[in-house]
């Protein structure tokens, strides 16, 4: 993947726009209800490589092998460098 050619936008503004109006909509309508709760779940599964839920969405973490894990998924490290993209 080339970064450094700037890539057409795949997102949808208009729809994007839409849910942002229905969801302030109806924050307006019941305020009690505004609220988002996201649980999110975890089990060890070895040594250092777990699983992780959230919502209907699974992920997988470990560390590297210098670090103690066994490298079988990405660390939450880079997760957290990811995220900064979006």
């Amino acid at each position: 993947m080339n970064l450094s050619k700037k890539a057409p936008s795949c997102i949808d503004l208009e729809r994007s726009c839409q849910v942002y109006k229905c969801i302030q909509r109806k924050s307006a309508l019941q305020p009690g209800n505004s609220k988002v709760i996201l649980r999110a779940t975890g089990i060890l599964l070895e040594n250092l490589y777990l699983e992780g839920c959230v919502g209907k969405l699974r992920f997988e973490a470990d560390e590297p092998v210098e670090r103690g894990g066994i490298d079988l998924a990405p660390s939450p490290l880079e997760y957290f460098v990811i995220d900064a993209v979006f």
